[in-house]
């Protein structure tokens, strides 16, 4: 059977200092076509600052972007699952039950995931019926659930999103897009377990979505399209009661006259594209979509 890490050299979770039980994790998630390199100049400050430095220990998540952002988000839920245990594995210390995740970009949207309860809802933008009505290999039926059916980490209560396009990104649908997705190579494991599962189910999938998987899984960028089921996100699967969530937003780009932040984007992202509802602060900087 295939294995879904296979090949994914990039993918992992990385401390930057010996661990600390008594120090908070501060996970930075990277974005699109990007790295934890991304992150070198807010990594440096924190510690840099003695009382920052004292608080945190900077985490980094790096995974290969291009892949569709459901399976990056599986694994990352895989990957910090088996670093919690293996740093603390009692898991009753507080730093392995007091996780900060600050998200750019398509980092933002996975991080999304991390403080929500898809239920269903994720799932039946592919399909019209529960996991256990598919035909197919039971493993790989198993792995499409647990890439679309997850629960919100219950350690991870406060999250920041930087330059995250909720809604899409309008340069999904354009020509940087198109050529994006042709410099594109799934997860081997990714595109046989989807194709296989939607080809043998073609009568079980949702239009649209679902019969889009007949190819294999959705890309990063097909997910960042305005059009795209992924975009209604924000409104389908709000975050967890009780998680604290701040927006950091670029507003170099003016879209309107005298409309304010909501006139504005950050050269790739839309304002109305990345701004929640329930955000306990709202920072909008003077910045392309680097923030």
């Amino acid at each position: 059977m295939l294995d879904p890490t296979k090949g994914e050299d990039r993918l992992g979770i990385y401390l930057l200092e010996p661990y600390d039980p008594d120090k908070t994790p501060l996970l930075m998630i990277h974005g699109l076509m990007s790295t934890p390199l991304t992150w070198i100049e807010l990594t440096n400050e924190i510690q840099a600052d003695p009382e920052l430095r004292d608080r945190y220990q900077v985490w980094h998540f790096s995974y290969p972007t291009a892949t569709c952002p459901y399976y990056s988000a599986y694994m990352l839920r895989q990957k910090l699952a088996s670093t919690r245990e293996l740093l603390a594995p009692e898991l009753d210390d507080f730093a392995s039950q007091d996780v900060v995740v600050v998200g750019h970009s398509m980092g933002g949207i996975i991080t999304r995931t991390l403080v929500s309860d898809t239920g269903m809802d994720a799932w039946e933008v592919a399909f019209t019926v529960p996991p256990e009505e598919l035909e197919g290999d039971p493993a790989m039926v198993e792995f499409l659930r647990s890439v679309y059916i997850y629960e919100s980490q219950p350690y991870i209560n406060r999250v920041v999103f930087v330059a995250t396009p909720h809604r899409g990104a309008n340069l999904a649908d354009e020509f940087i897009g198109a050529f994006g997705n042709s410099l594109i190579k799934l997860p081997a494991f990714c595109i046989e377990s989807t194709k296989q599962i939607a080809r043998a189910n073609r009568d079980k999938l949702q239009p649209g979505y679902g019969r889009w998987m007949l190819n294999g899984p959705p890309s990063s960028i097909d997910i960042l399209s305005p059009d795209s089921p992924a975009s209604q996100a924000p409104d389908l699967i709000p975050i967890r009661d009780g998680v604290t969530y701040h927006s950091i937003i670029g507003t170099r780009t003016p879209l309107a006259e005298d409309d304010g932040p909501a006139g504005t984007a950050d050269g790739s992202v839309d304002y109305w594209a990345s701004r929640l509802d329930g955000a306990a602060t709202e920072t909008f900087v003077p910045s392309g979509h680097n923030a």
